[in-house]
């Protein structure tokens, strides 16, 4: 064994059959001369001298230890290659949940954000619609006061009185035929500062003329009506957007 360069040595001692050991008492062997022995030991890293012999039962016992001795090694191994085994089996199995727990997730949060682009869109498509009803409302009825003023009917002067007094009223300003045309008169020039101050008592002497007189206005008359009320619609100086939100579009809703 040395010429193949493995370590060994030759060992004397003796030899204790199954026999031998089946007849022991209190764990002690008799052994005689007869049961001396000779056998060669070989060195194991990790194990030291290892006996080696050719004797019936002996090679089978030596190697059967040996074989034990390896076996939390490649038990060890074993139970290593299975948790890898799982492992890579749990993986490969939560892979595809993984992936559809994500791909559920971006859906989601796709249609959420669908959702509110869409309420967003709609929003501000029923707000366009609100203010082009509203501008197409007000163009209206601008062009229809502008009408009344040219068609110079009885008709028309009813029309003028009430929207005169509509106008005002959204304004804040009450109006009330021959009482306190003075003070009315200084409200709407505090309320509209480009407004003639003095201009609203003519137009309530006019409006209490019609109202408790004939109902009949002479041409001049008639025109006073239209340009007050077209100088309250075009005032560049009212005070406060509230009011002049008010001005531009409430009169016409209300009529």
């Amino acid at each position: 064994m040395r010429s193949l360069g493995v370590p060994a040595r030759y060992a004397e001692g003796y030899y204790a059959d199954p026999d031998n050991i089946a007849q022991s008492r209190n764990g002690q062997i008799l052994l005689t001369s007869q049961d001396a022995h000779a056998w060669t030991e070989i060195y194991m890293d990790g194990m030291g001298w290892i006996p080696v012999d050719f004797t019936p039962g002996f090679y089978y016992n030596t190697y059967a230890l040996l074989r034990m001795a390896q076996l939390p090694q490649n038990v060890r191994k074993t139970a290593a290659l299975q948790d890898e085994g799982e492992e890579a089996e749990n993986v490969a199995g939560n892979t595809p949940q993984i992936k559809q727990q994500d791909q559920l997730s971006e859906q989601v949060r796709a249609m959420y954000v669908n959702v509110v682009t869409g309420v967003l869109l709609l929003v501000l498509f029923l707000f366009l619609l609100f203010i082009v009803v509203l501008e197409a409302g007000h163009l209206f009825y601008e062009e229809k006061i502008r009408k009344m003023v040219r068609q110079e009917e009885k008709r028309s002067t009813e029309y003028l009185c009430r929207q005169i007094s509509g106008n005002l009223s959204v304004l804040g300003i009450e109006v009330r035929l021959g009482w306190n045309a003075a003070e009315t008169d200084q409200s709407i020039c505090n309320c509209m500062p480009d407004i003639e101050p003095g201009i609203y008592q003519r137009v309530n002497y006019v409006l209490e003329k019609y109202v408790y007189g004939t109902g009949h206005l002479e041409p001049e008359e008639f025109r006073l009506l239209g340009a007050f009320l077209i100088a309250i619609r075009e005032s560049r100086k009212l005070t406060g957007i509230r009011k002049r939100f008010l001005s531009r579009y409430i009169v016409f809703i209300r009529g």
